[in-house]
């Protein structure tokens, strides 16, 4: 099986996402980068 994870949107600039208590666009690739290693654990 092929599995598509997307982070998100850009990391600066127009559309990178909510930005206040935390900044979207780090926490969707920290969130998307820990699914990745546990889907390639996974087999």
């Amino acid at each position: 099986m092929v599995v598509g994870v997307n982070c998100g949107h850009t990391i600066m600039g127009a559309g990178c996402g909510a930005n206040g208590i935390i900044n979207e666009s780090v926490y969707t690739r920290k969130v998307g980068y820990a699914l990745m290693e546990i889907l390639k654990n996974s087999g």
